[in-house]
């Protein structure tokens, strides 16, 4: 898999989720507020790999290069910020979207924040620099490396993953 998404992020993240992880919020519900705002929650739905949140730390365009394979270890090292995270996916569907979505849920979203991706366990690696004249969140790009897995990887975050300072 090999595929570039530009993001809109409102808020100051962006989340990956198969639909199963999402199928019992009712649409129009407050899940960010009631669910996704204490860090502990994040972490313990974050390290289940079942809905993984990334702080970007600011709104902004994102353009998200998400690739399978070889993960490219020099990009990696030259990061700026890096994160680990699992991830489980069902019925080879994979969603991206922004943070703020949560605040109020409609499963509906365009068909370019829907990814094929076969069925099974991930270690997803995020990394990012942002430009060196911009701020964060001006144009980012944020490389998703999927590393398909045997059985969910143990990820122990003890908060948000922070994909910036």
């Amino acid at each position: 898999m090999q595929q570039a998404i530009s993001l809109e992020v409102a808020g100051l993240g962006l989340v990956f989720y198969s639909p199963w992880a999402v199928a019992n919020i009712p649409t129009g519900a407050d899940f960010l507020s009631e669910h996704f705002f204490d860090s502990d929650d994040v972490a313990a739905l974050t390290n289940r790999g079942a809905i993984v949140g990334v702080c970007t730390g600011s709104p902004g365009t994102y353009l998200l290069k998400l690739y399978s394979g070889v993960i490219d270890a020099s990009a990696l090292c030259a990061a700026d910020h890096r994160v680990r995270l699992c991830l489980e996916v069902r019925e080879e569907t994979l969603c991206v979207r922004d943070l703020y979505d949560f605040l109020s849920w409609d499963q509906e979203l365009p068909k370019s924040q829907i990814l094929t991706l076969p069925t099974g366990f991930y270690r997803l690696t995020a990394y990012t620099s942002a430009p060196s004249d911009w701020a964060d969140g001006d144009v980012q790009v944020v490389c998703v490396h999927f590393e398909a897995t045997p059985t969910l990887v143990e990820t122990v975050h003890p908060g948000v993953p922070m994909l910036c300072k």
